[in-house]
């Protein structure tokens, strides 16, 4: 009795246990169905916006249309009929191309659309058909039309230099077309022509030259990052050659193929230059004369045209804001039919992981069903098997006195263990705060940090402490060391670094024009210097005009508030890092990253030729805590 029991007690535990495990995966299934169905609205909100998107233009250009047609009723049927006539034609060729392309795009109202599309197209027969019997010369009157309608048709697609070449080429052609169009007894017709050739024309150009402006300047901006990066190369390469003896042929053939590229970039470099200034002067040139030809037209239809030349302006611009609208919606819908394509993938994926998802949820419901019936078929049996066991009550007694023991022992041996694993956090967490304050240890505080006298400009005055600079009104008779600063009106600090983090303070209190910083032990430091990382100078800059800077490859202009009057310095030898912090806010200001030291790096400490500070002395202060640092 006592195997059945067990055994029916065991069953029972696993079954539970079963039944457990299929409840965590039929609520994880369901988890992430429920994350499905939200992913799956998102995206259908997204299909929404672009609709959304591409239904606001519609309705600026629906808005425009009919200003359009507002404009056009108001012509004189009589003094400008043939002129009428022509801007009809004109912007009812733009308006049925516009239609076709629709009827193709808008799956949805391709019935209404259609609809519209028959009557346009009728009234434009009409219409031509009228041009064709009243107006002189009519055959090229339509051509010029048609060209101006494949001119915008160029326009609204990708742009690129076929593009601008096929444009030109059709311009020609319509220049050529309107000198034919004969003035007498044809109304304003050819002014009208000559002004939407013109503004087509001034459009087209300005896009092109902002065009041709982004893309020169990608070009030189890629071109002067390769010049760069080869002069930092060179730069390792020649250090690297004034510490080693055993590779220096390898090295000096190395030095000269990239003073060859540094050559052969410069030159490429200067011609782009001198070819892109080329073009665009060309482009701004014909842009300047198109411009006035359209004015001096437009001036001219107001002279002859008074009654009507505003409102046939009016018609021209209507039909331009329409016709740039159209090629802001044709690459917004090309751009939309990529990302909506992509979306409706992304929906159909998750669409066919949800029907999985439930497949599988209603495969683990019926496996519940059954593992719970076996359950309670084992839980009959039981119960038949404790009946049995009433005689044996106390025998299971005890059996249960000693299980209470057992779990009683178990209890205490789980706080033991509890108690134990607190244990180990708290010291884990005691270990950390240890080495973190290890780390911090381990930074070099240069709390008496000094200046060096012999690196001193002969102007600059060092206190007898070593801690404060000033400039004198005179030259000082110093000797004229190698390592002394001969333009320049600064001073090194005595310790060099070639390892570990240092950190100092600097006073800068009443100065106007200062440049602190590191300096590394064979930079130059005769004539005129060049304070950027290249030369082996990281520093910041406060100019005379009151700008605060980082001297990068790029100078990179800090802006602030209030200009900082203390500044703390942060040397990592071993990152490569050189950090500014304002030591009175504690804030850091700029990182110089990315260097790899090798020489030893000094303090470095400048002030502005000609300033009215001399009497305001940069100082080196003695440093507190530093717990505040990362």
């Amino acid at each position: 009795m006592n195997e059945i029991r067990i055994e029916a007690s065991k069953a029972k535990d696993e079954t539970v246990s079963e039944i457990s495990a299929l409840q965590e995966q039929l609520e994880a299934r369901e988890e992430e169905s429920a994350r499905c169905q939200a992913q799956n609205k998102d995206l259908e909100k997204r299909l929404d916006d672009k609709a959304a998107q591409c239904s606001g233009l519609q309705d600026r250009y629906d808005s425009l249309q009919d200003k359009l047609g507002s404009a056009m009723n108001k012509l004189d049927n009589v003094t400008g009929y043939n002129d009428k006539l022509v801007l009809e034609v004109w912007t009812l060729t733009n308006e049925v191309d516009d239609l076709k392309k629709r009827t193709v795009t808008s799956a949805a109202k391709i019935n209404e659309l259609q609809k519209l599309l028959d009557e346009k197209i009728k009234e434009l027969a009409k219409k031509t058909q009228e041009l064709e019997d009243n107006a002189p010369q009519p055959e090229n009157v339509l051509r010029i039309i048609a060209i101006q309608n494949e001119i915008l048709n160029l326009q609204k697609g990708v742009s690129n230099g076929t593009n601008f070449d096929q444009i030109a080429a059709l311009e020609n052609e319509l220049d050529a077309l309107i000198a034919t169009i004969e003035e007498k007894n044809n109304g304003n017709c050819k002014q009208i022509l000559q002004i939407i050739a013109l503004q087509n024309q001034v459009t087209r150009l300005q896009k092109q030259e902002l065009e041709f402006n982004q893309s020169s300047e990608a070009k030189i901006a890629e071109l002067e990052n390769q010049l760069q990066e080869t002069r930092d190369q060179l730069n390792e390469k020649e250090d690297e050659l004034k510490k080693s003896d055993s590779r220096i042929p390898h090295l000096t053939a190395e030095i000269m193929g990239l003073r060859n590229k540094m050559t052969e970039l410069e030159r490429t470099i200067s011609e782009f230059y001198q070819t892109s200034a080329d073009k665009m002067e060309d482009l701004q040139s014909l842009l300047k004369q198109k411009s006035k030809q359209l004015e001096e037209n437009t001036t001219q239809l107001r002279a002859v045209d008074a009654k009507n030349a505003e409102q046939i302006l009016e018609i021209i611009e209507l039909q331009k804001e329409m016709n740039e609208i159209q090629t802001e919606d044709s690459k917004a819908k090309d751009k939309s039919a990529s990302e909506i394509s992509e979306l409706q993938k992304q929906l159909k994926a998750k669409e066919k992981l949800n029907a999985k998802l439930d497949s599988k949820n209603r495969e683990l419901e019926k496996f519940q069903k059954e593992i719970k019936m076996e359950c309670d078929e084992i839980q009959h049996r039981c119960k038949e098997v404790q009946i049995q066991n009433d005689q044996n009550q106390e025998d299971l007694l005890k059996m249960q006195q000693q299980l209470r023991e057992k779990e009683a022992a178990f209890n205490r041996l789980q706080l033991q263990l509890r108690d134990s694993k607190d244990d180990n956090a708290r010291l884990q967490r005691r270990n950390k705060s240890l080495q973190e304050e290890n780390d911090k240890l381990k930074m070099n505080l240069q709390a008496k940090m000094a200046l060096d006298p012999d690196t001193a400009h002969p102007k600059i005055i060092v206190s007898t402490d070593e801690t404060k600079m000033s400039v004198a009104q005179q030259r000082q008779n110093v000797p004229n060391n190698p390592g002394r600063y001969d333009l320049s009106l600064a001073v090194l600090g005595k310790t060099g670094f070639n390892s570990g983090r240092n950190y100092w303070e600097v006073e800068v209190v009443g100065k106007t024009c200062y440049n602190i910083g590191v300096a590394r032990g064979s930079a130059n430091r005769k004539g005129l210097l060049k304070l950027k990382p290249a030369e082996g100078y990281w520093t910041m800059i406060l100019t005379k005009q009151g700008v605060l800077k980082a001297l990068a490859a790029r100078p990179l202009e800090i802006q602030l508030p209030a200009l900082p009057q203390k500044f703390g310095i942060l040397l990592d030898y071993k990152k490569g890092e050189v950090s500014f912090y304002n030591a009175d806010t504690r804030s850091l200001l700029h990182t110089f990253t990315g260097n790899r030291f090798t020489d030893k790096l000094y303090p470095f400490f400048n002030t502005c030729l000609e300033t009215n500070d001399e009497d305001a002395p940069i100082v080196l202060t003695r440093v507190g805590s530093v717990s505040w640092i990362q």
